[in-house]
């Protein structure tokens, strides 16, 4: 076994690491993630109505509304996370700003 680039980068911090490496592991609070759980209520907590997985969350109307920068979605692809260059820093903190306004949503 050999230690993935991203966790020993400089340029990322505890928080961003923490996010890609649950993304790469697919242990993201996404009802898909956990499908046994929700059975066959999958769809965005949001209310958007697709399926809630780790890619939706680039697309979820409501998290792109709530958005500060909606350009940095642009520079971001899903499958980013998987890549071992300088990718997934840019992704992971994306997704970390993500899952801050996914979460300041799911309070209201």
């Amino acid at each position: 076994l050999e230690v993935q680039p991203y966790i020993l980068s400089y340029e990322l911090s505890n928080d961003d690491i923490n996010t890609l490496f649950a993304l790469r592991s697919r242990m993201t609070p996404v009802k898909n993630n956990f499908s046994k759980k929700y059975g066959q209520n999958i769809s965005c907590t949001l209310g958007c109505n697709e399926t809630e997985d780790q890619q939706h969350l680039l697309d979820c109307k409501y998290i792109l509304n709530e958005l500060k920068d909606k350009t940095i979605l642009a520079e971001c692809e899903y499958l980013d996370i998987f890549c071992n260059d300088n990718k997934p820093i840019k992704t992971a903190k994306i997704f970390t700003e993500v899952f801050s306004v996914r979460e300041k949503l799911l309070e209201c």
